[in-house]
């Protein structure tokens, strides 16, 4: 269970890096890109 909720953890926070990225992107450029 604990890889399990390693991964759920990881993955949270990759998704809210990738939103915090969209929003970073969207402000400056005006296109949100995903890396």
């Amino acid at each position: 269970m604990v890889a399990a909720q390693t991964l759920d953890l990881a993955v949270k926070l990759r998704l809210t890096e990738i939103f915090a990225s969209l929003q970073g992107e969207s402000t400056r450029v005006g296109l949100p890109t995903v890396f």
